[in-house]
Parts: structure tokens; C-alpha cells; sequence
């Protein structure tokens, strides 16, 4: 709500007021201890941009759903359900927090990473659409630090990092920062018929007009279905 009397809630428009440009909706601690559907979290994100602010939507599974073989579809079903109407790059991230990695010290392997936010790209082209779902961020969140900062980033699909317990201190995130930095993406220009190589490459434009976006590994996620680009060394 924008108005009323709710002791022990924090309003957007309090939120916008005071400052903050944006705000993290959905994570695990207000769905599992204060009872959080994803009704509520799609109601909230919708929210934050009713009051002009940016919003990452976190969504996650616990251990006993990864044991269980239930990973993917708890978060994709997480996704769906918590996603809120108008979603657009500009103002929405989307954050996989592995429940069971945060503060723990434990993390998934890369191939989980991977796999997952692949699961999470792909249930945004369902939902979104394809241009939407390849501009939006994908961030990881789940014990980053700067030992495994490198090796997360590196995975395909993952967009930035949701840092929590390493951002406390400058030793612990600067690492992180660091490594950030050194895989920031670039956008280049594309001219119809001609040959690229685009790795460390974001946006994709051709004539003027955006038509994919390609990952680090070279992957290319066309905006408009059956678009192909060929690439080289040259």
C-alpha cells in the first residue's frame, strides 16, 4: 500500500522520499519467515515502480527442493508468479539466491549456476518475450566473495552478483568489484553481411536497430526469433 496506517512496514513512497533508488523484493527471509507469497512480491515490485523506483526480484530454492530434483521448476514457478506487470530492463533484475548457499559458505557448482539462470532466461523469453528477457539482469547471489567472484561471473547467463555478507567490508568487496570490472560488457556495432567476433559483447545493433544480445561465451540470443549472426576471429 502507498498510504495508511502499517506499523512495522516500510512504504515505496517512504522508501522514494528518503532517497533510495532502488529496492530488493522477494528474498527468501520475507517468503519463508514472514509468510511472503509471490502474490505479495509481484505486488511490491509493481510498487516500486508506481513510485519511480528500480527493483531486483529475488527468487530461490531451498536445499530440500534441490535434493528433491524440484530446483528449477520452484524457481521458475517463483518467477512467474512474482512477476510484475509491465516488467522492463530499465527498472527490474532478477536475483537467483540458491537458499541454502547463503551465509553458509557453500556455494553450487558452476554447471548448477549455469544451468539454472539458463532455466531463468529461458522463463523470461516465455514470459517477456525475447528482447525484454535478453536485456534483463540475472544476478547471482549466494556466498560471493572474492575466491569464487571470477568463476561465478564466468558463468553463462549471469549478468552480475547479489553480494551480501562480503559487501560488509572493503576488504571482502573490493575483490568482488574488481572482478566485476574486468568483465564489464561493451555494446559494439554490427553491419549487415560483415563477420565479428563479440565475445565480452552485450547489445547487438544492426543498421541502427538492436537485434540480440551475446554473452561472454559467444552465445546469441536474437531479439527476434531465427535472427543469426556469424562470427569469427576477424
Amino acid at each position: 500500500a502507498d498510504q495508511g496506517a502499517h506499523p512495522g512496514c516500510i512504504s515505496a513512497p517512504l522508501l522514494a522520499g528518503a532517497g533510495a533508488a532502488l529496492t530488493m523484493v522477494g528474498h527468501n527471509e520475507r517468503r519463508a519467515d514472514q509468510g511472503e507469497t509471490d502474490a505479495d512480491v509481484k505486488a511490491k515490485a509493481e510498487a516500486a515502480k508506481r513510485n519511480g523506483l528500480q527493483a531486483i526480484l529475488c527468487v530461490g530454492e531451498t536445499l530440500e527442493q534441490r535434493d528433491a530434483g524440484r530446483a528449477e521448476a520452484v524457481v521458475t514457478t517463483q518467477l512467474a508468479g512474482s512477476m510484475p506487470d509491465g516488467a522492463a530492463a530499465d527498472w527490474l533484475a532478477i536475483a537467483y539466491e540458491p537458499v541454502w548457499a547463503i551465509g553458509t559458505g557453500r556455494t553450487p557448482t558452476e554447471a548448477d549456476v549455469a544451468a539454472m539462470h539458463g532455466a531463468i532466461r529461458a522463463k523470461l523469453v516465455e514470459l517477456l518475450g525475447g528482447e525484454t528477457a535478453a536485456a534483463m539482469r540475472v544476478l547471482y547471489g549466494g556466498s560471493v566473495n572474492g575466491a569464487n567472484a571470477a568463476s561465478l561471473l564466468g558463468c553463462a547467463d549471469v549478468d552480475g552478483a547479489l553480494v551480501g555478507g562480503a559487501s560488509l567490508t572493503g576488504e571482502k568487496f573490493v575483490p568482488i568489484i574488481e572482478v566485476a570490472a574486468e568483465r564489464k560488457l561493451k555494446v559494439v556495432n554490427v553491419r549487415k553481411g560483415s563477420r565479428h567476433m563479440l565475445s565480452d559483447s552485450t547489445v547487438i545493433e544492426m543498421r541502427g536497430e538492436d537485434v540480440g544480445r551475446v554473452n561472454r561465451f559467444g552465445n546469441f540470443w536474437p531479439f527476434t526469433p531465427g535472427t543469426e549472426i556469424i562470427f569469427d576471429g576477424r
